[in-house]
């Protein structure tokens, strides 16, 4: 009996020092704690607790805890309540808002266990730690996202983010770019597939060295469009963050079409320009022995009938020579000669057509016309307009030995420009050889000066207009003329 007892006593001296370590860790606790009745009454709450709710004790002890809970939350504060009451869980964790004393509403963890005091009544042992402040800054990020996102939305700039070759966003004017109607018709899918084909390793070899260096790459490619369009564009390119453990590039992209179409365009000036400069010093001093020896030459050939196919040769070269330095002379300065009027650009091809229409038989060559009813007159030199259009469409029809269709649209491309479009079927010209036309001296053609061509150019650019050529091998060539519509009289 007295071992009994002693056990007993020293049981209930433990039982009493482990209370006395639970009160002092409850009231010198750091987080919230509070022991609440099944009914929800506020039983005890530390130091901890009362400044979180603003709330002392004794007020808390005059509350049922769902009641300070946030209107929007406490359905989810009853639901657990009822949960733990049930039996159907013994603890949670969540984050859930309470209104404060003062009125405010403040952000909490909760985490929540029921257990039986004195081994009968049911309690509940609820914890709280403040994250207000985490909660405010974890929405300034979020809204600091969305507005992120928003302004790469909206920027005028096409911005492309992917990774691992994949494009995981495109802005509004990246769609644009791509000829994209929905981001669904691009994310997801391979950069490369909006890339030409002859770039994918260059492309690929840009993205290695920036992941490799976490720097910043700038490089010019070719963009392929939906519809199929080529687009010449410079990007920038740098590694912004991981997605999934990868390495993702944020790539801001630019459309240089324009400028490059500028920049050949003033190569093309400056070429134009030197060899119009020697045409001014050479052509005279070419024409005046050039018109003595075809003079010689005709005499003899009036006054013997020897060697009589020799001189037509010579006769024919020197013609040929003499067509040389005429476009020579048109080349120095053309627009010295100029006389715009106001011309019907319907019938002026249509004069054209009637003039070329033999050649074309004589070829196999099917034309067909489309005019726009709303195309209106031009403004231009009809002699130097007529020159450029026979140049173009007898290069059409020389390019179908064959035979072939030669298509000519005349339509509206915008309200003050006019565009005239030759499609023909012929073999089309290299890639590598579109940036040279319109060289001096440079033509796909065997006995070609390259001349037509750039006095072609020479004239469009003197009506401020614009010359494009488009060609693919064993497909044909499509050569655009863009002039302004003329103005109408008042």
């Amino acid at each position: 009996m007295s071992a009994n007892r002693d056990r007993n006593a020293g049981q209930d001296g433990l039982n009493a020092s482990g209370r006395d370590i639970f009160r002092h860790a409850f009231q010198v606790s750091m987080s919230g704690i509070a022991i609440v009745a099944a009914d929800g009454r506020v039983l005890r709450a530390n130091r901890a607790f009362c400044d979180v709710t603003g709330y002392g004790e004794e007020e808390l002890q005059t509350l049922r805890f769902p009641a300070v809970a946030h209107p929007d939350d406490r359905a989810a504060c009853l639901r657990l309540a009822t949960d733990m009451a049930v039996g159907r869980v013994v603890s949670f964790h969540a984050e859930l808002r309470f209104i404060h004393r003062q009125g405010h509403t403040v952000w909490a963890k909760f985490g929540c266990s029921r257990f039986r005091e004195d081994g009968e009544a049911l309690r509940y042992l609820l914890q709280i730690v403040e994250v207000t402040a985490y909660k405010q800054t974890e929405n300034m990020l979020r809204d600091n996202d969305q507005r992120y996102r928003q302004l790469l939305k909206r920027l005028p700039e096409p911005i492309a983010i992917h990774s691992e070759g994949i494009l995981i966003y495109l802005n509004d004017a990246g769609m644009e770019l791509l000829g994209a109607a929905a981001s669904d018709d691009v994310v997801g899918r391979s950069i490369f597939d909006f890339i030409h084909p002859e770039q994918h390793q260059y492309t690929a070899n840009t993205i290695r060295r920036i992941i490799a260096g976490g720097g910043t790459g700038y490089s010019e490619y070719q963009l392929c469009r939906l519809n199929g369009e080529i687009v010449e564009v410079e990007a920038c390119s740098t590694t912004v963050n991981e997605f999934l453990g990868k390495p993702v590039i944020q790539t801001v992209i630019r459309d240089i079409s324009e400028r490059k179409r500028t920049e050949a365009f003033l190569r093309r000036s400056d070429k134009l320009s030197a060899v119009g400069q020697l045409a001014a010093g050479v052509a005279h001093e070419i024409r005046n022995p050039l018109t003595a020896i075809k003079g010689f030459v005709q005499l003899l050939q009036s006054r013997t009938n020897e060697n009589g196919s020799y001189l037509e040769i010579m006769l024919s070269e020197l013609e040929r020579i003499n067509t040389i330095v005429s476009e020579f002379m048109l080349l120095a300065k053309p627009e010295q000669a100029m006389n715009h009027q106001r011309k019907d650009l319907r019938k002026l091809i249509e004069d054209i057509l009637t003039l070329l229409n033999p050649q074309a038989l004589l070829n196999n060559v099917e034309v067909q016309t489309d005019f726009d009813p709303d195309v209106r007159a031009i403004q231009c030199d009809e002699a130097q307009m007529k020159q450029v259009f026979v140049n173009v469409i007898k290069n059409a029809i020389e390019a179908m030995p064959n035979g072939g269709q030669l298509a000519i649209q005349v339509k509206p491309k915008n309200k003050r420009h006019v565009m005239i479009r030759f499609v023909d079927q012929g073999a089309g010209i290299p890639k590598e050889r579109l940036s040279k036309l319109g060289e001096p001296f440079y033509s796909t053609k065997e006995k070609g000066t390259g001349l037509g061509l750039m006095m072609c150019y020479k004239i469009i650019e003197a009506h401020r207009g614009e010359l494009l050529v488009k060609s693919k091998l064993n497909k044909g060539t499509t050569i655009d003329v863009v002039l302004p519509i003329a103005l109408e009289h008042p």
